[in-house]
């Protein structure tokens, strides 16, 4: 597959007007090697009409809430042709990046004494790791151009000290990015475009039922993917599944309910990829998904609790979930008041 500037034929390479630009890629080729018969898979889904092979990458620099109060997220059209925006791309970067830094220097390294690999003092690049969360959560409403003071993927733009997080970010980035595409390709792969196309040329009503259960299709069939690539390269098990937790947990700070008539709750589908990656509850996936919660109840002052002891940190993400439940029975309870 390959990506266009939006409403230009020709582009350079890579294209694009922010840092994550120069991932592009990398990105598309690990989305299309993840595992050796998975190009044949995507001509395949092509081949049937389900999907194009081109990827719509839109670079407009805008915010990435849209009009009429929707967000400029990743999606499939009618006609199978997966488009993304730039600048939730951008956005997933720094939220990577971020989260990262403050489950290393806030949260794992103080916990266990263990030394960042960067070599410095535990702590050292924390500030980075908020000042990158804060322009990344910038992003959702409005639009400035990435800082020249805060790291970023482009070595060639951003020159600071932190050149060790910066790196992994990239990885965990591009391992986001490929579960979303995955995720898109899905709806294609098990028919859902075909069957919505059907239900309105007949003037048929989707029931949003019919519409979640769709997304949890998507879902699995993206995760079967992406767990392939890991049993074709298990060094990247951490990465992939980081990426993938990534690439949902994200969606946590663009909505005001944790609920949706449409799409499954995130919370349960972070923790079906912790799970059907087979994940132990003392490894650190589980406290990266924290870390997402922890800064997701900050940023949206939900007033989660998290002064408690924890023995791994699989248990204090069933303590978080505990209290997100709560807030999801009362999101449908004032829903279903005023329906």
């Amino acid at each position: 597959m390959s990506t266009k500037r939006s409403h230009v034929v020709q582009h350079p390479v890579p294209i694009g007007n922010q840092p994550v630009r120069v991932l592009e890629t990398q990105m598309l080729k690990w989305f299309e090697s993840k595992f050796p018969d998975f190009k044949c898979e995507i001509a395949k889904i092509v081949n049937a009409g389900g999907a194009s092979r081109i990827i719509d990458y839109n670079c407009d620099e805008v915010p990435i809430l849209g009009t009429a109060g929707r967000y400029r997220t990743p999606y499939i059209t009618e006609d199978g042709k997966i488009c993304i925006h730039e600048t939730f791309l951008s956005y997933v970067w720094a939220l990577s990046y971020s989260i990262m830094v403050i489950f290393d220097e806030e949260f794992h390294g103080p916990r266990t004494g263990q030394q960042p690999g960067h070599g410095k003092e535990i702590g050292e690049f924390l500030q980075f790791g908020y000042d990158v969360l804060e322009y990344g959560l910038y992003l959702r409403r409005s639009y400035k151009r990435w800082p020249n003071s805060l790291p970023n993927p482009d070595p060639n733009w951003y020159r600071g000290d932190d050149t060790y997080y910066p790196q992994r970010a990239n990885g965990i980035y591009v391992a986001a990015v490929d579960f979303i595409l995955c995720h898109e390709l899905g709806h294609a792969a098990c028919g859902h475009l075909k069957k919505d196309a059907e239900a309105r040329s007949k003037g048929k009503f989707i029931p949003s039922y019919e519409i979640k259960e769709g997304e949890i299709e998507a879902d699995a069939w993206a995760l079967e993917r992406v767990i392939r690539g890991v049993k074709h390269s298990p060094e990247n098990k951490e990465t992939v599944g980081f990426g993938a937790i990534a690439g949902l947990a994200c969606l946590l700070f663009l909505r005001k309910d944790l609920t949706s008539r449409t799409h499954p709750d995130t919370d349960s589908r972070i923790r079906a990829v912790l799970e059907r990656l087979g994940e132990e509850k003392i490894k650190n996936l589980w406290g990266i998904a924290a870390t997402y919660y922890v800064a997701w109840s900050h940023a949206s002052s939900a007033g989660l609790d998290f002064g408690v002891e924890f023995d791994t940190y699989g248990d204090f993400v069933d303590h978080i979930e505990r209290q997100l439940s709560e807030i999801k029975f009362c999101e449908e309870k004032r829903r279903f008041t005023f329906d």
